[in-house]
């Protein structure tokens, strides 16, 4: 709610939607979903930043190819991101490995423009307990992928997920630095 009531010019029209307790961000993306209007949806969080480029590349994405259900753009992640210096702990922070710059592009829903119908079709973001802290952005990404076709900007990046003590990106920054299979999933 701060980042709605903080905008230094009139925002357009929207809803906040709030829970009183976390029951994961799945739910809370299918949430905001059912509460607006838009045919086209947009998902951004706390450690998200859409450029300035991001929502007319995919409105341009979308109106290119009429027939898929979404479009996927470049995403910034890394050591350049950071709220905080370049030493994390007591380790310097790297790029993240090319494997896992890819597949975290693939599966977030940050850098993702979808229909409406392709959401609504999928029936949204899987919820429940398997999917209250975790996966549930690469699950909602599968069943778009078989549901739809996509397609992928390959140009500059348009989002940047900007690495905050505790968040997802920087709970896993060990693997995420590493090759897949080099250290343990935790």
């Amino acid at each position: 709610g701060r980042a709605c009531s903080e905008c230094p010019y009139a925002p357009p029209n929207y809803t906040l939607v709030e829970h009183q307790e976390n029951r994961g961000a799945g739910v809370s993306r299918n949430d905001g979903v059912a509460a607006g209007k838009g045919g086209v949806i947009f998902f951004g969080e706390a450690d998200d930043v859409f450029y300035e480029h991001h929502i007319p590349m995919c409105w341009d994405q979308l109106r290119q190819h009429p027939n898929v259900g979404f479009a996927k753009m470049r995403m910034d992640a890394g050591r350049e991101y950071l709220e905080m210096s370049f030493v994390f702990g007591d380790a310097p922070v790297q790029e993240l490995h090319p494997h896992w710059q890819v597949a975290i592009e693939d599966t977030s829903p940050m850098n993702l423009c979808v229909r409406r119908e392709a959401h609504n079709f999928i029936r949204g973001f899987p919820d429940g307990e398997l999917f209250h802290m975790d996966m549930e952005d690469g699950a909602y990404m599968m069943a778009l992928y078989e549901a739809y076709g996509g397609v992928k900007w390959l140009g500059p990046p348009s989002t940047l997920y900007v690495r905050r003590e505790g968040n997802g990106l920087d709970r896993r920054m060990v693997q995420f630095t590493n090759a897949p299979g080099s250290v343990p999933l935790g």
